[in-house]
């Protein structure tokens, strides 16, 4: 069993592996189940984060376009 998140489940997660680390990941992820389980639950956290993201960005542009912000 694995001890954590490894760097390249978060990298090919947020896909940030050149080509051929993509592929040496992905033939090892076929015959790892903890690595595959480890991408498929960063994966599922990933719409959760745009969303959040998404709504941070509206907040900031509603501030802007209200004028919100002190003028530097």
């Amino acid at each position: 069993m694995g001890v954590g998140v490894t760097i390249p489940s978060r990298a090919h997660a947020v896909d940030a592996l050149d080509d051929v680390e993509r592929a040496r990941f992905e033939r090892h992820v076929t015959r790892c189940a903890d690595c595959r389980a480890e991408v498929t639950s960063l994966c599922r956290g990933v719409p959760v984060v745009v969303d959040r993201l998404v709504e941070a960005a509206a907040s900031v542009d509603l501030i802007l376009f209200l004028g919100w912000l002190p003028q530097s």
